[in-house]
Parts: structure tokens; C-alpha cells; sequence
């Protein structure tokens, strides 16, 4: 195959490619145009592969790897088929880079808001976001490290043993152990001693307050009881004192004659209420005493009182003999 010079319309003829070649027949412009579409008709099939995944709720990082490869052949494609110089390779790259960019996060997306349709908490990074932070890291590093270099100038022994501090971090004492390693251990360990511990005060805790709360009912209650008998007691107590009223009434009603009442009357009274149902009731012989008696308290004259009283004990004797009379005081008297 001979290399063909380049013809006056071969920049902008449909036919002809930036490098330099053969002439392409129709047949393998067409061939050529098929390949060139295969990447574009992957990278599509696994958008949608990915996008079902998505609405299903199941993870597309397999189907978005296989987005990210073919887009990467088509990238490669157009690059190699842009113009050689810098904006021409920038027009080719920037939109199919966003493109991606945009599809990629679109699915992951939606694959949250179907996660969130179905309950189930998804978190999803878009891989060429990754790729970015990575190349920004890549590009810092440099950086970081002349920083570094300046600082252990300024600082020589504080910059050594920093290093030394983060190898010692860092490096393994053990396949699997590091210094960091087991100080995250004890760390751990430390904290469940701590978390088992705050769990036993907090069941002492438990404990002392309900043991606080059994005693406040059984004061509760004692209390209670202490109240109920001392209602019991003030009843007994007033009871008491309405006994003692009255019988303080009825022993003033012993010394006096009451209103509308005779003294002849009180006499009577006073005695039936004094001595009925004892011995001397009806004696003729204790009968002058007793009226005496009766007479200093009712302020009566004695020989009168000895008189109607004598007159009354006859009387009730000699209608009943030594029984008790029943006629009433007003009926003796009359």
C-alpha cells in the first residue's frame, strides 16, 4: 500500500481522516463506520442494563464499569480521530467525559430513590468521581511532599520524629498488627469495660430506685395507717368527749332544779337518779339524810325536804310494798 499525498479538499472531505493513509473505499468507509459505533451501542445497552438494575434496587457497579469501558473505547476513538491539536482534543473529550459523568449519576440516583421506595438505605459514589478525587490527590501530592521537604528544613527533629511516629503507626509489628492496630484494640476494650461498667451502675441505679420506691410506698402506707388510726382515735376522743359533756350536763342536772320543775320535783328526780336500783332506794331510815343532801344542792329547805321525801318513800311503799313504783314523778307529787 503506497502512503497518498494529501489532496486540496482531503481537510474537509467525509472520506479522509487526519492521518495520513490510503484512500478508504465506500465499503470500508462503511466497515469503519460499524466499528466506530460498537463502542456507542455498548456503552448504551450497559446504561440501560444499569438503569433496570437501578429500579430494581440492586446494585449496577458491574453494568457501570461496563458503561465507563465502552465509553472509554469511544473516548479513545474520538481522540484518536480529532485533530492534533489541544482544543480539538478538549472538544472531544469534555462532552462524552460529562456525558458519562451525568449518566453515571443519574443511575445511581435513581437506584437510591428506589432503594428508598423499598425501605433499604443505599449510598453510592459515582465512579469517575472517585477517578477525580483520586487525580486530585495524585496532583496534591507533590505538593504535600515539598511542603514536607520545606518543613523538615525549618524543623529537622520535630519533621524526623513525626515520620518516625507515623512509621511506627503505620508499619506492621505482625502480619495484620500495627501499633495503631492494637492501641484501637485496647481502645476497644477500654470502652466495653467502661460500657459494662456504665451498665452495672445503671442497673445499681435501677435497683436503688426501685428499692427507694418500695420504701416510699411502705412509707405511703404507714402513713396511711398512722392516719386512719389517729381518725380512729379522734373518734374515740370525741366520742369520749361528748360522753363526758353529757354526763357533765347530767350531773349539773343533779345540782339544779331544771326549767319548769318544781323543787318538790328535782327532789324526786335527783333521787330516783341517784340511788334507784341501789340499797338505800325506798329506805325510810336513809331517807332524812339523803333529802338533806339533795336539799344543799337544789338550795331547798332541809326540813321540807326531809318532809316530801319521807311522804314520797311511804306513799310509793305502801301502793307497792318494797317494789319499784311506776308512777312517775309528777304522779308521786301531785
Amino acid at each position: 500500500m503506497l502512503a497518498s499525498s494529501p489532496t486540496p479538499h482531503s481537510s474537509c472531505s467525509p472520506k479522509k481522516h487526519n492521518h495520513t493513509g490510503t484512500t478508504l473505499t465506500d465499503l470500508d468507509q462503511i466497515r469503519a463506520y460499524i466499528v466506530a459505533a460498537l463502542p456507542d451501542v455498548g456503552w448504551i445497552a450497559m446504561a440501560l442494563v444499569a438503569l433496570v438494575a437501578a429500579l430494581r434496587g440492586q446494585s449496577s457497579l458491574r453494568a457501570r464499569l461496563g458503561v465507563l469501558v465502552f465509553f472509554g473505547l469511544s473516548l479513545g476513538a474520538q481522540i484518536l480521530y480529532a485533530p492534533s491539536t489541544l482544543e480539538g482534543i478538549l472538544v472531544a473529550i469534555i462532552a462524552p467525559i460529562s456525558l458519562a459523568w451525568m449518566l453515571e449519576t443519574l443511575i445511581i440516583e435513581v437506584r437510591r430513590w428506589a432503594g428508598h421506595r423499598l425501605g433499604v438505605p443505599m449510598d453510592e459514589t459515582p465512579i469517575l468521581t472517585g477517578v477525580l478525587v483520586w487525580l486530585a490527590r495524585l496532583l496534591v501530592a507533590p505538593v504535600r511532599a515539598l511542603l514536607w521537604f520545606v518543613r523538615l528544613l525549618l524543623d529537622w527533629r520535630g519533621t524526623w520524629a513525626g515520620l518516625r511516629e507515623w512509621v511506627l503507626d503505620v508499619a506492621p509489628l505482625a502480619p495484620g498488627r500495627t501499633r495503631a492496630s492494637l492501641e484501637a484494640a485496647a481502645a476497644i476494650e477500654q470502652a466495653d469495660a467502661a460500657s459494662a461498667q456504665a451498665e452495672r451502675i445503671h442497673a445499681e441505679a435501677t435497683a436503688a430506685a426501685r428499692q427507694a420506691e418500695e420504701l416510699a410506698a411502705a412509707a405511703r402506707a404507714e402513713r396511711e395507717q398512722a392516719a386512719a388510726e389517729l381518725a380512729q382515735i379522734r373518734t374515740a376522743y370525741e366520742a369520749l368527749q361528748a360522753e363526758k359533756e353529757q354526763r357533765e350536763r347530767a350531773q349539773a342536772d343533779l345540782r339544779r332544779v331544771l326549767p319548769g320543775e318544781t323543787k318538790v320535783q328535782a327532789l324526786i328526780r335527783i333521787y330516783q337518779a341517784l340511788y334507784e336500783g341501789t340499797a338505800v332506794y325506798l329506805d325510810r331510815g336513809t331517807a332524812p339524810a339523803i333529802a338533806r343532801d339533795i336539799a344543799e344542792r337544789i338550795d331547798y329547805n332541809e326540813g321540807t325536804a326531809r318532809r316530801e321525801l319521807g311522804r314520797w318513800v311511804d306513799e310509793q311503799l305502801s301502793v307497792s310494798g318494797t317494789s319499784v313504783p311506776s308512777r312517775t314523778v309528777e304522779e308521786a307529787v301531785r
